[in-house]
């Protein structure tokens, strides 16, 4: 995008909401504040109007207002599944729920249903189905309603994760494992040419993880088996990338040998603008924050986003709310443009006209001295054209360079007398011949003065002490040009 919009983030984690405030429209998302709030009850009957108090507590705490809200879910209570699609186009979208039905112990209209498309070949779509159970979806949805939140789209952590990993890191060709390890769990996804191909749940979570990192390592060794036995074409693996922690050695290792792939481990909150900031002031361990911002960063669009909200209300890709805002945006900018634009080519008519006026002026007062001249009161403009005494002090600094020749004195006389006696005399001593030498050839290369004679020398007790007598340079056209 080329303006960016502000777009917030809710994630509801059991009986925690976490809000994030994001300018998202660039390369990578810029944090602004995140807030969170815990809700307190005894009963289960008070759990919907605690979190709800909860959720109006937490955006009470921003600063910065959204143009819109999305929410992010988490995947745990979602289903995926690898279809063929005989269609291409739009077809597919109407084929995926009856392809998905077969695959399904339920009955498909308690699903909200997306898809990404993974490739195209011939007269078939492989996609990457995804859906979530409704009645999860639709109990956040009524508890952001009794806050009086109307959010834009719907989307899951795991693309949302990855989203933000993907800002970071920039994938190149081939497969790349991702493992999102979070306190609920952890997700495994595969992503191809910047495209999310498959993932999973894990039931492994951070707490676990710590304890006994070969619990995780065989639940992802496993997961990697049946996705490669799957998968059709010639890539393979080309690494294993752990969000949320930063892996011991040890843990490092298992994983490795598991996936049989080198691993790195990174914590991406701190990586993007305003992270520091976050980390600063919360916990940010075990991707706490990095679903909500990502999730912000992904509703602007790109080929992570997901969203399950029903085909009427949604918007694919760049939402209504951030178009109004960047339309917005751009007829500002664009009146500011004009503006000054408007405001130069005035400056620049201004400007012209006092070049013009100087040039009038200067134009008189050459006529009028001019006239003087001829009455014998003219002005020598050629003295106002030489370079004054300390140019020329200078030059002969820049010219003499050694210690063996020390300049004493350097006399301008008055400009009625520089032709019979000199512009310039230039005084001075030296203990070695060559060196006086070298410096009279660097003294005659200078571009304000020109040395016609020979130094007057006189020697006496090893020191030699000399008189150098330059002229004006003669200024030619070209030079004056």
């Amino acid at each position: 995008m080329l303006f960016s919009a502000k777009v917030g983030a809710i994630e509801i984690a059991g009986d925690e909401v976490r809000v994030a405030v994001a300018k998202v429209g660039g390369k990578q998302p810029q944090i602004l504040e995140v807030a969170s709030c815990r809700a307190e009850y005894t009963e289960p009957e008070a759990r919907f109007e605690a979190m709800a108090a909860a959720l109006n507590t937490a955006l009470d705490q921003l600063k910065s207002k959204p143009v819109l809200y999305v929410l992010c879910a988490n995947c745990m209570y979602s289903v995926v599944r690898t279809l063929t699609v005989p269609f291409r186009g739009r077809k597919v979208a109407a084929a995926v729920p009856f392809e998905l039905e077969p695959y399904l112990a339920f009955p498909i209209e308690e699903l909200m249903l997306d898809y990404q498309v993974i490739r195209e070949s011939g007269r078939e779509t492989e996609v990457l189905a995804v859906g979530m159970r409704r009645q999860q979806v639709d109990e956040q949805l009524a508890l952001l309603a009794a806050a009086s939140i109307d959010v834009d789209a719907i989307n899951l952590d795991v693309t949302a994760i990855t989203a933000l990993w993907a800002a970071r890191v920039k994938p190149g060709k081939g497969l790349h494992a991702l493992l999102h390890v979070r306190d609920t769990g952890s997700t495994l996804a595969i992503v191809q040419q910047r495209k999310l191909i498959y993932f999973r749940h894990l039931t492994c979570n951070a707490e676990q993880l710590h304890e006994d990192a070969g619990v995780l390592a065989r639940e992802v060794q496993n997961t990697l088996r049946a996705f490669l036995t799957q998968k059709q074409g010639p890539d393979a693996l080309s690494g294993l990338y752990v969000t949320g922690v930063e892996l011991t050695p040890q843990a490092s290792q298992r994983l490795s040998e598991a996936a049989r792939v080198p691993v790195q481990s990174e914590v991406l909150l701190q990586r993007f603008r305003g992270g520091s900031k976050v980390a600063a002031n919360h916990e940010i361990a075990h991707n706490r924050w990095e679903a909500v911002v990502g999730a912000a960063h992904a509703a602007a669009g790109g080929a992570f986003f997901l969203d399950f909200k029903p085909p009427e209300e949604a918007m694919h890709g760049t939402l209504r709310a951030v178009v109004n805002h960047l339309l917005y945006s751009s007829c500002l900018a664009l009146f500011g443009l004009l503006a000054w634009a408007f405001y130069y080519h005035q400056s620049k008519v201004q400007y012209e006209g006092r070049i013009e006026a100087l040039q009038q002026e200067l134009e008189s007062i050459n006529q009028e001295n001019d006239r003087l001249e001829a009455t014998g009161l003219g002005i020598d403009m050629a003295m106002f054209q030489e370079a004054n005494q300390l140019d020329i002090l200078k030059e002969i600094g820049a010219r003499v360079t050694t210690d063996k020749v020390t300049v004493t004195v350097v006399r301008l006389p008055p400009p009625n007398l520089r032709e019979k006696s000199g512009w310039i005399s230039i005084q001075g001593t030296a203990s070695d011949t060559d060196a006086l030498n070298q410096v009279l050839a660097q003294l005659r290369e200078s571009t304000l003065f020109r040395i016609d004679e020979e130094p007057a020398l006189s020697t006496e007790g090893g020191i030699t002490s000399f008189t150098i007598k330059a002229f004006a340079k003669e200024v030619t056209d070209d030079e004056t040009t």
